[in-house]
């Protein structure tokens, strides 16, 4: 800290001249009691004698804190002559003091952040204000960062005072320092409450779910649009799965998949055996197409799924390279654009090794390995992919499964869930992998028919039927033998042998023709 009162007389002056005027944006008055360089008399002046020792102690603490108070006071003093007159002439000693960094320092920086201005604005419904910056919020969403019973938040069941906000401020000096986090007040059914929040964008599709699902970690029950001037609700995802409202939900999806599945040959959505696919790869190779179905379902539809995993499969039959860097899609190929690599194998490319291994239990990623698993019988699998996110939400209450639309995240959440399912599951009598199944093939097809499931639109993107993967396997081996000219037997016949897959519509000599494909 300066000590002021050891430097010249011209040097105070012009410290306490500019305090005052940086304080005050009065230059008159900052002239009035300092003086300037022109020679112009001031209350500094008029005192006719050097600083007191008491007046001296108020001027130059004033100065160095801060204070406009002792600093006027101080020259009070001497203007109206009450110094003890055998103090006159003395010099205060030094004098250090340390200010605390309380609320009170991060207020009245700007117009907008003073403890006045803050208290008229929550009066008339709410304020929210970036102290460090001054800045009000034109837009964005504005999401508390406590809990609701944080000790860090006020709450007041009396009227709100300028020093209950400096109390509020100095709780949280730390967090309000930050020019992301605002000081955020309002009242509601008779209390005040202030805390501070974090400001999202309300720029992006996903914008909204974001901020919600960050206030629903802080246990918020609402967040605000600064914009709009309007509150969305935040709910939570953990207590709504857990809730009758979600359970009716999935009676309501196991009973229409239930009644889709029966009409087509596979009742069992995940069952492989006895199936024309397992005919076709053998009963010895049953974990292994399983496993490269599991591996290719990311961001696939069924039938491009089939038709991605019978290429991997055609290959391990064949003995090449699972992996073949310089494979391009033949034309004529269903869809998928010719000329183009395999999609997204370089993120297949570990899992799909995996399989080639036979550690299909060692696939990453839970939805991966749960369908891996499904497809070789396991009675306890389930899947969650981007139709499990959607049922599992209720955007008008602030549930959101996921920060970004259509994911179901792997971990707690994925935990949680498998476990009311296989609660549910066993009050129908079914296994956890064919109650799960029926559900999902119940809201795809509600998705297909309807255009709304549970009061929400479902965009498009849902692509072929909900039947069994074994029966829409069948159905494009059906369809490429009338595409290709061929009987179902003649390219069933050529499949086993790994001549063909169900990726192209070209005769295989042209597919595969050039060896100089399969590898680097």
């Amino acid at each position: 800290m300066a000590n002021y009162l050891t430097e010249t007389p011209l040097t105070l002056r012009d410290k306490l001249f500019n305090y005052i005027y940086g304080q005050t944006g009065n230059r008159t008055m900052a002239k009035n009691v300092a003086g300037d360089m022109s020679g112009n008399l001031s209350l500094f002046d008029l005192t006719g004698i050097p600083l007191g020792e008491e007046a001296g102690r108020l001027t130059g603490e004033g100065v160095a804190t801060g204070d406009l108070g002792n600093a006027s006071a101080g020259l009070g003093l001497l203007a109206l002559g009450t110094l003890d007159p055998l103090k006159v002439g003395k010099v205060a000693k030094p004098v250090v003091t340390k200010v605390t960094d309380t609320g009170k320092s991060l207020l009245g920086k700007f117009p907008t952040t003073t403890a006045g201005r803050i208290l008229h604005k929550t009066k008339k419904g709410g304020y929210s204000v970036n102290l460090p910056t001054g800045n009000t919020p034109e837009t964005g969403y504005m999401v508390g960062i406590y809990k609701n019973d944080d000790p860090r938040n006020t709450v007041l069941d009396k009227l709100l005072t300028k020093k209950d906000i400096e109390q509020a401020v100095n709780k949280n000096k730390k967090q309000l320092n930050k020019e992301d986090i605002y000081l955020g007040s309002w009242m509601n059914e008779g209390q005040t409450y202030i805390e501070p929040s974090k400001r999202f964008t309300t720029e992006g599709t996903d914008a909204l779910r974001k901020a919600t699902k960050f206030g629903e970690k802080t246990n918020q029950k609402a967040l605000f649009d600064a914009a709009l001037g309007k509150e969305y609700p935040v709910g939570n995802w953990a207590e709504f799965i857990q809730s009758p409202e979600y359970g009716e939900r999935l009676g309501i999806l196991n009973k229409e998949g239930i009644e889709y599945l029966k009409k087509h040959p596979q009742k069992d959505w995940w069952n492989l055996k006895n199936t024309e696919l397992e005919e076709i790869y053998g009963k010895e190779n049953r974990n292994k197409i399983a496993g490269y179905l599991a591996a290719t379902s990311p961001l696939s539809d069924v039938g491009k799924n089939v038709r991605l995993a019978s290429e991997y499969m055609r290959r391990d039959i064949k003995g090449e390279p699972i992996i073949q860097p310089l494979f391009t899609i033949p034309e004529n190929a269903v869809g998928f654009q010719a000329g183009l690599k395999m999609p997204l194998e370089k993120s297949y490319t570990p899992n799909l090794e995996r399989v080639l291994k036979g550690d299909i239990n060692q696939m990453q990623s839970q939805k991966v390995r749960g369908m891996a698993q499904a497809l070789t019988g396991d009675p306890n699998a389930m899947v969650f992919d981007r139709h499990w996110a959607k049922l599992s939400e209720k955007p008008t209450a602030g549930i959101y499964t996921d920060v970004t639309k259509n994911t179901f995240p792997a971990g707690k959440q994925y935990d949680d869930l498998e476990k009311i399912v296989a609660k549910t599951a066993k009050k129908t009598g079914l296994t956890p992998a064919e109650f799960s199944a029926n559900v999902w093939t119940g809201y795809r097809n509600k998705a297909q028919t309807e255009g709304k499931v549970f009061g929400e639109k479902v965009g498009a993107g849902i692509l072929s039927e909900s039947k069994g993967i074994a029966d829409i396997f069948s159905d494009i081996v059906t369809d490429n033998a009338k595409k290709l000219k061929m009987t179902r037997k003649e390219l069933i016949e050529k499949m086993k042998k790994g001549d063909i897959s169900l990726l192209s519509l070209l005769p295989p000599s042209l597919v595969y023709q050039d060896k100089g494909l399969l590898s680097e």
